[in-house]
């Protein structure tokens, strides 16, 4: 614990807190509770957080914050960028996020002079207005190539020579801004994540990086061979005619260091320089084909491996951009598990060299501060106001006063594929729900699921919604949200990025709420570590749908409810539910049955066989008891008709 921060919880949360957060550092942990949690309020914690955000900003190393007021962080961020006592380089996912920190900044007085956004790559128009020089097919069969071979849009504006847009523009004016030194002149630069690796918006400025975007730093392959055999086929000199070929030198030790001394006599070049444009073959191939000559095997069917390493060892290059490797070669062992199958050949993380500048503040929700550390090359020390799980649990359900209501208790209702979603039963649900708030839920979910729930009419039953994997904190002014399927990203994803952290991932076993994941360092049975592994999934899985449950939970006047189908959120959050709501949703069958009482008022189970789609005395008993929880139906012993019960429907 750095000594101004044991200052801030001394000062802050009292003299208990402080030995308590000592006591937790040698645990293990960095983060510390608060005394008389009840007594606090929500804008209690807003202001807690905030508090640790200004100190941090104030100090350097790297910063980790676990919050939980997410809105209430980012005022801060624009509150101190008004005061001017640090430069701030904000960076955020999405263009929306952006505009959001802008008019952050005006309500908080920044002068807009003083803001800087960097344009994007949505902000360029280029390739939807053709110069009439060339036809329209040509330039897109142009800048798909380039793109498949990771180049950017300013180089491909340079080499193609397309007409200035306002997108380049500004570029040319950024451009000029800091090669000049002007920089200094903005309070706050709003940049993407993409925008980090550029080390000059770290000059004198406290960059601020705003959740951890993976797909930023990662780039992935479905198919090696096309990324592979161009650059092998340009190569006369490198002894490998395609990737079949490279791939039988897989641990095969000493008969290797033939290709291996081609990289270090002539293929520097290729991994320290930027390749020319016209190579047409994607800038990461040569990484690829080294780290595959050096990887080392998993006992889960990935090979992987640091070529930071490389570099410092064999030809003493440094290189800030530093780019880690993971293959798939098969099956897992020790699995049968098909969420393993159907993802990409290989993985290539290139990692971002923060450590030249003088301080980091991160923003995160639950996070996972071994992933922080391998993508940002920095060791974050975690902060936290609230790191109880029975505090966090009443931060939602007390102070933020919200309400979960759950319908699928055991069901993870991953909605990876198609086949977890439930065409029938999902649009009943949400039809269960309209009858009971008597409007319709803002619908979170995945992709996947809303792209399947267009075709069956579901969002008949919904105001509007997003997906959990492009979550934007915008929403109506109500108070009833569904939270559909959970946005699992496939077992391949989970164990790629584990591998990138040096660990080996597995799913042990278990289902529903008891599914869990073990990670291990390769060789190393004593790092055995069965949390880790669960909180990878956790991650990736239960944070995304805890991401607007606490969003919206953090607005004023607010008392919202949240409909869920499934049990992904966070274990501590598992049991705040009663018992799980049951939903009539083969609506065919026992509407016929609702018809038929309506009509007759009251009729045996043995009328209502005879009278309803139902074909047997099965499917009737469980649609009345199902109708009879749902407070649809009541049922008595009727004494003057010889005791037979019988069923009629509620008013």
């Amino acid at each position: 614990m750095t000594e101004s921060y044991e200052s801030f919880i001394t000062t802050n949360l009292g003299e208990e807190d402080a030995m308590s957060s000592k006591q937790e550092q040698a645990n293990g942990q960095t983060v510390q509770s608060i005394s008389s949690f009840d007594s606090l309020s929500l804008d209690d914690v807003r202001r807690k957080e905030a508090d640790l955000i200004r100190e941090s900003v104030a100090t350097s190393g790297g910063t980790l914050h676990d919050i939980t007021c997410r809105e209430a962080a980012r005022k801060t961020i624009a509150q101190l960028a008004f005061e001017g006592e640090h430069l701030i380089t904000y960076f955020v996912k999405r263009t929306k996020n952006q505009e959001k920190m802008e008019d952050l900044c005006d309500e908080a007085g920044v002068p807009s002079n003083q803001i800087l956004r960097l344009p994007s790559m949505e902000d360029c128009d280029c390739f939807g207005r053709m110069p009439p020089s060339l036809a329209k097919a040509l330039l897109e069969r142009i800048r798909d190539l380039l793109y498949e071979n990771g180049y950017h849009t300013k180089r491909i504006h340079d080499e193609m020579g397309l007409p200035d847009c306002e997108y380049m523009e500004k570029r040319k004016e950024i451009d000029r801004k800091t090669e000049n030194g002007e920089l200094d002149q903005y309070s706050i630069v709003i940049a993407h994540h993409n925008h980090v690796r550029i080390s000059r918006l770290f000059e004198g400025r406290v960059p601020v990086i705003d959740g951890l975007n993976c797909g930023s730093f990662e780039k992935t392959f479905d198919d090696i061979s096309n990324v592979l055999d161009p650059f092998l086929a340009s190569k006369d000199s490198l002894p490998l005619k395609d990737t079949d070929e490279l791939l039988q030198y897989l641990g095969r030790g000493e008969q290797k260091e033939g290709l291996l001394r081609w990289f270090q006599d002539e293929g520097v070049e290729y991994l320290t320089e930027s390749p020319d444009i016209d190579d047409l073959h994607h800038r990461q191939a040569p990484f690829i084909v080294l780290a595959l000559l050096l990887a080392n095997p998993r006992s889960n069917g990935l090979w992987s491996y640091n070529l930071g390493d490389w570099f410092e060892d064999s030809i003493n290059v440094e290189n800030d951009i530093q780019r880690r490797v993971v293959y798939k070669e098969g099956q897992d062992d020790d699995e049968s598990d098909s969420s393993f199958d159907g993802g990409p050949d290989i993985g290539v993380l290139s990692t971002a060299d923060l450590n030249s500048s003088q301080g980091i503040v991160a923003l995160d929700t639950d996070p996972i501060e071994r992933m922080w550390n391998t993508i940002h090359q920095t060791e974050f020390e975690e902060r936290s106001v609230i790191s109880h799980d029975s505090r966090r649990k009443k931060l939602v359900l007390d102070k933020m006063d919200c309400s979960i209501e759950q319908y699928n208790e055991d069901s993870t209702k991953h909605a990876s594929s198609f086949k977890t979603i439930a065409p029938k039963k999902d649009p009943a649900i949400l039809e269960d729900i309209c009858d009971t708030i008597s409007g319709k839920p803002y619908l979170f979910s995945t992709k996947k699921a809303r792209e399947e729930y267009q075709g069956i009419m579901a969002f008949a039953y919904t105001d509007g919604g997003q997906n959990y994997e492009s979550f934007i904190p915008e929403f109506p002014d109500q108070d009833h949200f569904a939270l559909f399927n959970s946005p699992h990203p496939g077992d391949h994803y989970l164990k790629r990025w584990a591998a990138y952290s040096n660990f080996t991932l597995k799913k042990k076993g278990g289902t529903g709420t008891d599914k869990f994941y073990e990670a291990m360092r390769e060789g190393d049975a004593e790092i055995d570590n069965e949390s880790l592994g669960t909180q990878f999934y956790h991650h990736f899985v239960h944070n995304r749908v805890l991401r607007p449950i606490l969003s919206i939970g953090e607005r004023e006047d607010s008392s919202p409810t949240f409909h869920l189908n499934h049990c992904c959120v966070p274990p501590w959050l598992q049991d705040a539910w009663g018992k799980e709501k049951s939903v009539c949703y083969n609506r065919g069958k026992k509407q016929s049955l609702l018809d038929f009482l309506e009509k007759v008022e009251e009729a045996t189970k043995k009328e209502i066989l005879e009278n309803s789609d139902y074909t047997s005395k099965r499917g009737v008993r469980k649609a009345v008891n199902d109708l009879e929880e749902e407070g649809k139906l009541e049922s008595w012993q009727d004494w003057d008709d010889h005791g037979r019960k019988k069923y009629a429907l509620l008013d």
